[in-house]
């Protein structure tokens, strides 16, 4: 059984099971049947999953006890009025609408602490305050399976498997919606939705056909659009409605674009970033007009440089400043080792044709070879604000391996450079340099993070053999990784460049 204080009254719930603390639902009503405020007082709170039904009528749900973002909650009790606010974790929440006896359904909002989290209710000028647990689902795509893990607020954020995995025929990479409600997988030539907060955990809701060979899935930070990106062609979706992207016509990139290493769009879903190994470039591509997508333009990121060095970038939350991640690689390691290097580009002048000036670019001596890039995020205020943090305060990591890891050709090469030793690690860079957050003997790939916990989809030998899993790990000082072990291991994740396929973290 599990109790909760609420409003100063004792509420016992039932754990799972899709139990009701105190009976049936209410129906969802027009708020000008409500009655004024009066001194607020919250009698239960039950979480809903992420569907709210259009209009008025019965209201229906099966409560874990437990929410993450995008979900609704409903908050029961009396006194709220017809207009309250509502703020959890101190940050505003969306009514999205009202039942009766005076219930208020609200949205939780993203940037979330993870853990209790206080529920605070504003009527005129009386308050009210409750708690409800937060947690965060992260969603990894591996070897044709999606697999849902919790990320509880337990100190490390542990994760923990929420459900059998989803097949899903040649899932390659995952993204989430602004608010956390859904996530999105490329497979088998379809795009599809998945409704993170579903009873039971995770589900796939409905597909949508691709018109691209997609290579790459980006979604804006801010903005409710996401791309299906291929070689040179690329389709996007809608997504103000996550649960049913609105499709788009395919449409052609300017042939600059080909053969790009990696793919990023820009927190306003206007502007699309494109890496190349080949002479270590960036491109930037206007696509807010995606039947005249342009090229904006390009910039060499390490002019003196000829080998192949970039691997991975990353947009800051302003949009004004992209990092780009370089280093050794198994394209690169036949000239001799080179330091790894961080690139900062800013985006100057007239947002809609801007300047690609390279900025900085730092060495960073005391790292492993690079693979994957980690912008962390700075939540913004309770004011919903932008902040603009300059670029020499970016807090960045990423996932890295020893250089011995990549002289070897195949995975059992590789697998046997792990006895005994830490061959993989978290990265720190930034303006005045870098080092180990800690070394492991996981070896990362794909890495995302929010509420200040990573996720990371990692590889171990075991004495039972190779096996895939994700890691969890806060991102601060005497750090170590919980390894959640998925299943065994595929040839490609433990042959260069490790790909150890894709992971996201609601935000």
């Amino acid at each position: 059984m599990r109790t909760q204080l609420f409003g100063g009254l004792l509420v016992a719930a039932l754990a799972g099971g899709g139990c009701v603390a105190a009976g049936g639902w209410p129906e969802i009503v027009d708020t000008r049947s409500l009655s004024a405020g009066g001194t607020p007082f919250v009698r239960q709170i039950r979480d809903l999953g992420t569907l709210v039904p259009a209009g008025l009528g019965a209201l229906t749900g099966e409560p874990d006890g437990v929410a993450s973002p995008g979900e609704v909650l409903l908050i029961e009790g009396s006194g709220f009025g017809k207009q309250p606010t509502v703020t959890i974790g101190a940050r505003a929440a969306e009514v999205v609408g009202r039942t009766s006896g005076g219930g208020i359904l609200v949205r939780v909002p993203v940037a979330l602490p993870l853990g209790n989290q206080e529920v605070l209710i504003t009527v005129g000028d009386a308050r009210v305050r409750a708690s409800f647990p937060i947690r965060r689902i992260a969603i990894a795509v591996h070897d044709g399976r999606v697999h849902a893990l919790s990320i509880n607020g337990n100190g490390n954020g542990n994760g923990t498997v929420v459900q059998p995995p989803i097949d899903l025929a040649d899932a390659s990479a995952v993204r989430m919606a602004p608010d956390g409600s859904c996530a999105y997988v490329i497979a088998g030539g379809k795009l599809a939705v998945i409704d993170l907060g579903a009873a039971g955990g995770p589900k796939v809701i409905t597909t949508r056909e691709l018109e691209v060979q997609a290579r790459f899935l980006v979604a804006a930070e801010r903005a409710p659009v996401i791309f299906a990106v291929g070689d040179g062609e690329a389709q996007g979706f809608e997504i103000k409605t996550p649960r049913q992207p609105a499709r788009y016509d395919r449409f052609d990139l300017p042939a600059e674009t080909k053969g790009a290493h990696a793919v990023e769009l820009d927190p306003d879903g206007r502007r699309m970033a494109f890496l190349f190994t080949d002479g270590n470039r960036l491109q930037l591509v206007d696509v807010s007009t995606p039947t005249a997508a342009r090229l904006l333009g390009s910039v060499a990121l390490l002019p003196e440089v000829r080998a192949p060095l970039v691997r991975d970038l990353a947009f800051a939350s302003d949009g004004e400043t992209l990092w780009v991640l370089a280093g050794d690689n198994e394209a690169s390691l036949h000239e001799g080792p080179l330091p790894t290097r961080l690139a900062a580009v800013r985006l100057e002048g007239d947002p809609a044709n801007p300047t690609l000036t390279l900025w900085r670019t730092t060495l960073l001596p005391e790292t492993f070879a690079p693979l994957r890039l980690l912008l962390s995020r700075t939540p913004p205020p309770p004011s919903g604000a932008t902040i603009r943090d300059p670029p020499e305060k970016a807090a960045i990591f990423f996932t890295a391996a020893q250089n011995t890891l990549f002289s070897g050709s195949d995975a059992q090469t590789v697998g046997s450079l792990f006895a005994g030793k830490e061959p993989g690690a978290i990265d720190r860079g930034g303006a005045e340099g870098g080092g180990h957050l800690f070394t492991t003997n996981l070896l990362f790939g794909p890495i995302d993070a929010s509420a200040q916990i990573a996720v990371a989809g990692a590889g171990r030998v075991a004495p039972r053999g190779r096996e895939y899993g994700v890691a969890t790990f806060p991102l601060g000082a005497g750090a170590r990784a919980t390894f959640t072990r998925l299943g065994a291991a595929t040839e490609s994740d433990f042959t260069p460049p490790f790909g150890l396929g894709d992971i996201r973290i609601q935000p």
